[in-house]
């Protein structure tokens, strides 16, 4: 006989078992979801200090086993943040490497608590279906929630200290990666170019990228208070790169105001590549020219490159000035003019160690010598210089790093001056001073500079009888209120008169008198 009653009641209990069987599929999604919740808990998360993908280390395994010991487990899933779901428990345990200590864990499991007999092998099904994936980082987050002092006395130091050594590998290994390029002032880029990429994107959230590219154009050295930063930079008044020095303030203005990209609600800027990657950038000292890689070396070469063979008609008006007005048509002036301007050219770095005066009247053409002589050595020259305190003062950044340095009816220049006078000829002479500039960390560098000192006086500066650091040349006015010969003279200084002139200059056997 068919029983109704039952029949209804059978259908209820089966429609409630359906409803706990999707409940408990809700609940295993949100059980499953563990992972995601872990890595964006507020607590120390998975993804600041850890890869979860990574392998566990033993050290690391064998503390979360130990933790686990005296834990209240259950069979039965519940809140996650009531008692530990014995499926994520699992799949932390097997995800352990280490067998000894997986075995180790799943003993203690069992030799503290009374588990289901299957409940390992529930966790096997449960794992050959692809519901859950090994992961061993699961068990730090379960000993936050139900072993916290364990946890943070523990687990969260090794997890850091873990972190940190994973930093640096990672940061070693980039390192070796990263091209160390130095510092070409033929090499076009500049900060203004990193600057475009950045804002083009073109770094593509990578450091290294933006290193190699710092690496080209700035560079960094000890001095006597504190660090001196040397950067490549774009001279508009000789067209060319030149080298400058910058204190820390300077550099890292600049380098703030490069934006990179936006790295969650950090901003990344071009200063946290120089910061990181820090010792790259670093040399232990600044020569004028160095063979040695970990020295900086200033001089990198002219900016006119020579000629394989010269055109002496491109040149020829040039000579004819230097030897009729500079040389008042003294053949043996007009040699030592040469040769010891070639001196200079052909041992770049070296001192001359005696300066030329030129004595003579305005508009003949003595100017139209020494800003070709300054052109030729283009960022390494420093033209009319008009106080001697630009040489021997307490500010005398204008010789640092100089091979010719003008000085054109300086000031504070005489007899009443012989402190002066006296300093001047150290700078003729000795072979480095100290830079003190404004806002720059006092350094001490080569003293590579020669000097010619302009002038309309008749007596521009007091010299003894037996001096040897001056050589005085009185020029000839023979082209005086002739501008046209002088404007002639200068439309022919282009790029094809500089390379022909520094070709003589560099075939020119030189004997210095």
């Amino acid at each position: 006989m068919f029983d109704s009653h039952r029949f209804i009641m059978l259908i209820l209990e089966t429609s409630i078992l359906l409803q706990l069987f999707q409940a408990s599929l809700i609940l295993a999604r949100l059980l499953f979801g563990f992972v995601y919740d872990f890595e964006n808990s507020a607590n120390l998360t998975i993804n600041i200090f850890q890869d979860t993908t990574e392998q566990m280390n033993d050290e690391l395994a064998q503390v979360c086993i130990d933790g686990l010991k005296n834990l209240d487990l259950d069979n039965y899933p519940q809140s996650i943040n009531i008692e530990i779901y014995l499926l994520s428990l699992f799949c932390g345990l097997y995800g352990i490497s280490n067998e000894s200590i997986r075995v180790e864990g799943l003993s203690n499991i069992r030799k503290f608590k009374k588990l289901a007999s299957n409940a390992d092998k529930n966790y096997g099904q449960a794992s050959s279906n692809g519901e859950r994936k090994p992961n061993p980082w699961i068990l730090t987050k379960f000993l936050t929630y139900y072993n916290k002092n364990y946890y943070e006395q523990i687990i969260k130091p090794l997890l850091k200290q873990n972190y940190e050594v994973k930093r640096q590998s990672k940061i070693f290994y980039t390192v070796k990666q990263i091209e160390k390029h130095e510092i070409d002032l033929k090499n076009v880029l500049t900060l203004t170019d990193i600057s475009s990429k950045a804002l083009n994107g073109q770094y593509q959230n990578q450091f290294e990228l933006v290193a190699e590219d710092l690496l080209k154009i700035i560079k960094v050295v000890p001095c006597q208070n504190g660090w001196c930063f040397i950067i490549k930079e774009y001279d508009c008044l000789h067209s060319t790169n030149t080298i400058h020095y910058k204190n820390k303030t300077a550099i890292y203005d600049q380098l703030n105001s490069i934006r990179l990209w936006q790295d969650g609600k950090k901003q990344i800027i071009a200063i946290d590549a120089l910061e990181q990657y820090h010792s790259l950038f670093e040399k232990v000292g600044i020569r004028y020219i160095s063979q040695n890689p970990k020295i900086f070396s200033v001089f990198q070469g002219y900016k006119y490159l020579q000629l394989e063979e010269v055109n002496y008609t491109k040149i020829e008006g040039f000579l004819g000035l230097l030897k009729d007005t500079i040389s008042a048509n003294d053949e043996l002036i007009y040699e030592y003019l040469l040769n010891w301007f070639a001196y200079i050219v052909q041992n770049a770095g070296k001192k001359t160690e005696t300066a030329i005066i030129l004595q003579g009247l305005q508009g003949i053409g003595k100017n139209v010598f020494i800003n070709v002589l300054c052109e030729l050595l283009a960022g390494y020259s420093s033209k009319n210089i008009t106080d001697i305190d630009d040489f021997v003062g307490k500010f005398n950044v204008a010789i640092e790093n100089k091979m010719l340095a003008i000085a054109n009816e300086m000031k504070n220049f005489g007899e009443s001056r012989m402190s002066n006078i006296d300093a001047l000829k150290s700078i003729i002479t000795e072979y480095s001073f100290v830079v003190n500039e404004k806002y720059i960390p006092k350094h001490e560098v080569e003293n590579v500079v020669n000097m010619i000192l302009v002038t309309n006086k008749i007596f521009p500066i007091k010299i003894e009888n037996n001096d040897r650091f001056y050589v005085v040349f009185k020029c000839n006015s023979v082209h005086r209120g002739d501008p046209a010969y002088l404007t002639n003279r200068c439309n022919i200084f282009d790029e094809d008169f500089f390379q022909q002139f520094i070709y003589i200059l560099y075939n020119q056997r030189y004997f210095l008198i």
